[in-house]
This record gives structure tokens, C-alpha cells and sequence, in this order.
């Protein structure tokens, strides 16, 4: 029997406590633990944010989830990243370069944004700006079109995920006249803002995408560690016949 979206949630909060105390989670190899444990804690601290908008106490609240499952999409695909890439030293470089260029490109800001700056703001710019070339950067760690070309190969439903996800939802992320729908009711001829009618279909799509996300996330971390049992525990619910997972 399918589990229902409660069920979900916490037999995934559960699996997430039993990866988090296992000693294959704790011995990440030391050189990449600060970037592996971060695309954890984030896909982790989204997922539960999700779960609450689609449980909100007000109105359609599982709308303001749509921005939050596209980050949690791009925080996948970093995590595949970051298993696939063999060459650990180049991973750690590649990913300082990152966080260098956009602290740069922050302090540039700052610097020609012409506003009165703090002391801690002129500090910063002094720091990551000034007196210094824009820093290099790989170009599939700031386009995602060409992370997911780098990581489609060896991980399942990626491309599936960006173009469904994604970049389906980017109007929702950004200010879309056309996402209008969502905030209101058509009566008739007229529109009418914050009068709500449930859509399941949305509701259920969502909650669809969110659920595979992890599903997939769960099945690259156990593999990629080798933790025997909560491999065991996953594949209970593969469904052979269906090639899917019953969940």
C-alpha cells in the first residue's frame, strides 16, 4: 500500500536521523565533508520547509512552496556533483572558486550601488573587491543547464527533474504576470485576487516532484556510502514489476 504524504515525511525524517548517526555518514572523507554536509543539511531544512507549506494553515499555502522545490532540485543536483567527482581536490577548489566569485560579485555591488555602506560593508568590499581581478570559476558550477549536462549520465531522473522542475517553475520563482492564476478565482468573466479554490492536481504534482526528489536523493546516498541496511530498507519498497519505488 502507498504510503500517504505524512507517511513520507516521516519515514524520511527517520531515514535522514539513521543516515546522520550512521559511521559510513560521520567518515566522509574530510576534505569534502563542509561541502557534502551542507547539500545534505539544505535538501534536508528545504524538504521540511515544503512539508509545511503543504500543510499550511492558510489558503493554498503549498503555492509558496513551488520557489522552494527548485532550490531544493538545484541542491540534488549539486549533491550528485559533489559524489560523482573523483578528483576530491579539484572539487574543494572548484567549489572555494565558486564561493570567491560570488563574494566578489556582492562587494562589486555594493561598491557601485552608491548608498551610504556600513563599516562592516566597506570591510567586506576592502576584502573581496578592491585591488583584485574577478575570480575564475567553472562555468557548470554557475549554470546549472550545464551542471545537469555533466552529471545526467550516472544519475537517474536528473534531466527529467530540470526540465519538469526546474525550469518549468522559474516563472514562479521570479515576478510572472502569468502566475496570476494561482492568487485568485475566475468568476465568469472576472478574476478575483485572494479568493481561493483548491487545486488538487497542483497540489498533488507538487507533492509528486518533492517525494521523487528525495527518493532519488536517498537512493545516490546510500549507494554512494555503502550503508548496507538502509540500502536494505529502501529497496523494501521497489516495486520490480512497476520499476518504481511504493511509496
Amino acid at each position: 500500500m502507498k504510503m500517504s504524504n505524512e507517511e513520507f515525511f516521516e519515514w524520511s525524517m527517520q531515514r535522514f536521523e539513521q543516515l546522520e548517526d550512521s559511521i559510513e555518514f560521520k567518515s566522509v572523507d574530510r576534505e569534502i565533508s563542509k561541502i557534502f554536509y551542507h547539500a545534505i543539511i539544505k535538501i534536508k531544512r528545504n524538504y521540511t520547509a515544503i512539508h509545511h507549506l503543504f500543510n499550511g494553515k492558510w489558503e493554498n499555502s503549498y503555492i509558496e512552496a513551488i520557489p522552494l522545490i527548485r532550490i531544493l532540485a538545484e541542491a540534488y543536483f549539486h549533491l550528485c556533483y559533489i559524489i560523482d567527482q573523483n578528483d576530491q581536490e579539484l572539487l574543494v577548489r572548484e567549489y572555494k572558486e565558486l564561493a570567491e566569485l560570488q563574494a566578489y560579485k556582492v562587494a562589486r555591488n555594493l561598491k557601485e550601488s552608491g548608498t551610504r555602506l556600513l563599516p562592516e560593508e566597506l570591510e567586506f568590499i576592502h576584502k573581496e573587491y578592491e585591488g583584485k581581478n574577478k575570480p575564475k570559476s567553472p562555468a557548470h558550477l554557475q549554470f546549472i543547464n550545464q551542471l545537469v549536462e555533466k552529471i545526467s549520465k550516472n544519475n537517474e531522473g536528473v534531466e527529467y527533474i530540470y526540465t519538469r522542475v526546474y525550469n518549468a517553475f522559474s516563472s514562479y520563482v521570479h515576478f510572472n504576470p502569468a502566475t496570476s492564476v494561482l492568487y485568485g478565482t475566475q468568476k465568469e468573466d472576472k478574476f478575483v485576487f485572494n479568493q481561493f479554490e483548491e487545486n488538487e492536481l497542483l497540489l498533488d504534482e507538487l507533492q509528486s516532484h518533492t517525494n521523487g526528489i528525495i527518493i532519488l536523493m536517498f537512493k545516490r546516498i546510500f549507494d554512494y556510502l555503502k550503508i548496507q541496511s538502509l540500502k536494505d530498507e529502501f529497496d523494501k519498497y521497489y516495486v520490480e514489476k512497476d520499476k518504481t519505488y511504493k511509496f
